[in-house]
Parts: structure tokens; C-alpha cells; sequence
């Protein structure tokens, strides 16, 4: 995670605050996520709505708290949606079994 909370604050050029903020909020979704997926009085489609909620509920908190939500700072908000854009990409490459580096397959 730590590897991941540096490349994240480099994207977003967060403040040392900010990079606390992140990791608590990404520790907290962790503990969740763990005990949704230890929840056995839940069916998988309800745990994956529950999932889904989770994810909305940490990119509201991360969005809310993001340097590029503050209108001073100049940047555009395209960055802060990036990763979250590319995420269905990524699991659709997968599911064909490409890798990142792959070009699409042509059908």
C-alpha cells in the first residue's frame, strides 16, 4: 500500500496532510472491505452491491479531500479521475487476458 499511497501523491502532488488523509481513508476501506468479504450471512451479489457502495463511499471521501476539488490550485480535476477511469479498462483486459502492455485484441 505504501508503494501505492507514493505513486498516488505524486500523481496528485498531495501535501504531506493530504497523504495521511488518503492512507487513513484507504486503511479504512481496507478494514471494511475485509470484513464484508468475512460476512458469511451475506449472498455474493449482495456482498458485491455492498462493494460497490464501499468503493462510491471512498472515492466520494478521496474526491472530497483532493487538492484538485480546491479551485485555487489551478489543476485540472481530469487527473483525479484517471485512475478511476481506467479501472474498468483494466479489468475488461484481464477478463481477455492481456496485460497493461498488450495491445487490444482485434476481433
Amino acid at each position: 500500500m505504501k508503494e501505492r499511497a507514493a505513486r498516488v501523491a505524486e500523481e496528485l502532488g498531495l501535501s504531506e496532510d493530504q497523504k495521511i488523509k488518503w492512507q487513513e481513508v484507504m486503511k479504512e476501506q481496507n478494514e471494511k472491505r475485509k470484513a464484508l468479504r468475512e460476512d458469511t450471512s451475506l449472498s455474493e451479489e449482495e456482498k458485491r452491491a455492498k462493494g460497490k457502495a464501499l468503493r462510491e463511499e471512498t472515492d466520494a471521501k478521496i474526491k472530497a479531500s483532493s487538492p484538485l476539488n480546491n479551485s485555487r490550485s489551478g489543476r485540472s480535476s481530469a487527473k483525479s479521475t484517471a485512475p478511476a477511469a481506467r479501472r474498468p479498462a483494466r479489468r475488461a483486459q484481464a477478463r481477455r487476458g492481456q496485460t497493461a502492455g498488450d495491445k487490444p485484441k482485434q476481433d
